[in-house]
């Protein structure tokens, strides 16, 4: 009916939004995430052949070659299937997990369905499905994961929390009474891993150990230091008064180094994954070494996938038109120059703290700078 199409039609216009403010966004303050504040004890001499070095990792029982995964992304908008199908060849080349963005739009509009279906054309990328918090607070909640699941034909599920966002946005979501009731019912009833993952504020303790308590096997930390939610919804807003929430609550949560630390004190009995601000190697080996068992990368393999698209569609990119003909052929190029780089960076601290594998990196000892 017309309100239906005005609500997808306006979903539309904030996924746009999103994919625009955040390509503006400036995430360069690397303070921010808070392994800046942490040092590796060194290694002068370390009796290693770089190139055995191992950078593999299991993790939900799969060897993949790095300890990388693509974090939640975009969907809904047209664009989407070209940069989710660019994402996806790039994960398969590296052998590393992907996750989609939000499926919610495809949920309720089954045409935009096929703009996460990439294992139609990467069979064996380990998919990671996603579905917002705010899904479980209705009472379709248990058919709407079960359906996000198959219609990817996902590995695993993510289920993110950003209740920040939603507060912050006019369309957001309020009332979430039912949510541990709908939350634990999903982690005995769905067959596949649960991945539960906060967007930005950090995951804390109390709700980490109650995750664990119902059975949750992995939770991203999901830190500041990367893109703020509540800027962005902000940014968007069209009165003032949203516009200055978005800023007043900018810092809201806890660093990615911050929660990593302390979930892994904690000692849960989870998988814990990290993602907010990671933007090259040495930063994923101390997250690595902080207790991520996975570190996450979202913008900047977002601002390759882009740079990669505009260079075969000779665009912009911000103004880059759909071209389902073109996927196919667009060449890598910035996705391959990012990947390798982080994973070289990973490896020359494996190096430089005599680390052969991943387990041994995760042995090694940080110390924090003083100031």
């Amino acid at each position: 009916d017309h309100q239906k199409i005005l609500y997808h039609l306006s979903e539309q216009i904030r996924k746009r939004d999103h994919l625009v403010i955040c390509q503006d966004v400036d995430d360069s303050n690397t303070d921010s995430h808070g392994f800046s504040k942490w040092q590796f004890m060194p290694r002068t001499i370390s009796a290693l052949d770089f190139d055995t070095i191992s950078t593999k990792q299991t993790f939900l029982g799969h060897v993949f070659d790095a300890p990388l995964f693509v974090t939640a992304m975009t969907g809904g908008i047209e664009l989407g299937s070209m940069i989710n199908r660019v994402i996806a060849k790039a994960c398969h080349q590296f052998r590393i997990p992907m996750s989609v963005g939000s499926q919610r739009i495809a949920l309720e509009q089954i045409n935009f369905a096929e703009q996460f279906m990439v294992k139609d054309h990467f069979p064996d990328l380990f998919l990671i499905g996603n579905i917002g918090i705010s899904a479980l607070a209705s009472s379709s909640y248990l058919d709407q994961v079960k359906r996000s699941i198959a219609m990817i034909k996902a590995d695993a599920l993510g289920i993110h929390c950003n209740l920040l966002q939603e507060l912050i946005q006019p369309e957001g979501h309020r009332d979430y009474k039912m949510i541990w009731h709908h939350l634990e019912r999903c982690v005995k009833e769905i067959q596949i891993p649960i991945l539960v993952k906060e967007v930005g504020c950090g995951m804390d303790v109390i709700t980490a150990t109650r995750l664990a308590a119902i059975g949750v096997k992995v939770i991203d930390v999901g830190g500041m230091g990367g893109v703020s939610w509540s800027v962005v919804e902000g940014r968007r807003a069209a009165d003032l008064s949203r516009k200055n929430l978005g800023s007043l609550f900018q810092s809201w949560g806890l660093s990615t180094a911050q929660s990593l630390m302390a979930l892994k004190q904690a000692s849960l009995g989870v998988s814990l994954t990290a993602t907010g601000g990671i933007r090259d190697g040495l930063t994923v080996a101390k997250a690595l070494v902080l207790g991520a068992d996975m570190v996450g990368v979202g913008m900047p393999v977002l601002k390759a996938c882009l740079a990669d698209i505009a260079q075969q569609t000779k665009a912009n990119p911000k103004d880059i038109e759909v071209d389902k003909e073109l996927i196919d052929g667009i060449k890598i190029d910035h996705l391959e120059s990012f990947f390798s780089e982080i994973i070289h960076g990973l490896k020359i601290t494996q190096m430089l703290t005599e680390s052969q594998s991943i387990a041994d990196l995760k042995k090694s000892n940080l110390f924090q700078v003083e100031g």
